[in-house]
């Protein structure tokens, strides 16, 4: 599974989501019970966020932090998406909860060093994740 999440990776930062797509969905079907299920989960999240389907990113993100509660980039997707959808309350909460973890990127410029080491470059959605992480009210 490792080795299919890590194409799925490289296929979202070169901006192919179909393909991703494909890789990840064929790696939960392979491997259902996997303990890394919540990597998948957070890059069809990632999928799902970059074509703008924020419902959609927020469903693969909760599932991701329901499998891995530990996982910042989950817990950071969801943030975003909640504050790309407006829904500043909920974003609000899931930072609460998010600002309660011992790990992870703790300000949007923490963020923006940290995508690059995911995908191998900042992502051509990294200004979608960075606006709706200040609607949310994430520290700069």
């Amino acid at each position: 599974m490792p080795a299919r999440n890590g194409a799925a990776v490289t296929q979202i930062a070169l901006g192919n989501l179909d393909a991703a797509e494909m890789h990840l969905r064929k790696a939960a079907r392979l491997s259902p019970r996997d303990p890394y299920m919540f990597n998948i989960y957070g890059s069809l999240g990632s999928v799902q966020f970059a074509r703008g389907n924020y419902d959609a990113a927020i469903d693969d993100a909760t599932k991701a932090i329901a499998t891995n509660p530990g996982w910042p980039a989950a817990h950071i997707l969801l943030i975003s998406s909640l504050g790309k959808l407006g829904r500043k309350a909920e974003a609000e909460r899931a930072l609460a909860a998010y600002s309660s973890l011992r790990t992870g990127p703790k300000t949007i410029s923490e963020v923006r060093a940290t995508l690059p080491s995911i995908y191998g470059c900042e992502p051509h959605f990294a200004p979608d994740i960075y606006e709706g992480l200040r609607f949310a009210g994430f520290p700069y």
